[in-house]
């Protein structure tokens, strides 16, 4: 009987009712996507959580630890927690200031810098702020 209906009424109507459906329908969804959502995060927030301990006590049982600067920077907090009273910086002269001061943390006691200062200076991405804040000086000058 309701289907008779349906074509009754003209294809723009059609339309407009299908398209009122729709929305009833997705918003009788929204707070069970929103509830599924934040599930989400708190479990990629655990998961991450989880992987970093696991990074952790791996290291932890190490006794050198080698990565680069750029690690050292993306896995600033797992450095911190790590906390390496001696810090060795191979090929210092190639590496800007701010990337061995990341490597750096309050228990700290020994900064060993290695490296040639006739050797490669520190390269910057942009020439005028290299120049402008002695960014391409060698940590060794």
């Amino acid at each position: 009987a309701h289907t008779a209906e349906l074509w009754a009424l003209s294809a723009a109507e059609r339309e407009g009712l299908a398209a009122l459906w729709v929305e009833r329908r997705r918003r009788s969804l929204l707070p069970a996507l929103s509830h599924l959502c934040a599930a989400h995060d708190r479990l990629c927030t655990e998961r991450e959580q989880l992987e970093a301990d696991a990074q952790l006590a791996v290291l932890r049982r190490q006794r050198v630890i080698g990565m680069t600067t750029t690690a050292v920077s993306k896995f600033a907090q797992l450095t911190r927690l790590l906390q390496c009273e001696v810090v060795m910086v191979e090929e210092a002269a190639e590496v800007l200031e701010a990337h061995v001061v990341a490597a750096l943390s309050p228990v700290t006691r020994h900064l060993i810098l290695i490296g040639d200062h006739q050797q490669l200076r520190p390269a910057t991405a942009v020439h005028l702020l290299a120049r402008r804040y002695a960014l391409d000086v060698s940590l060794f000058e």
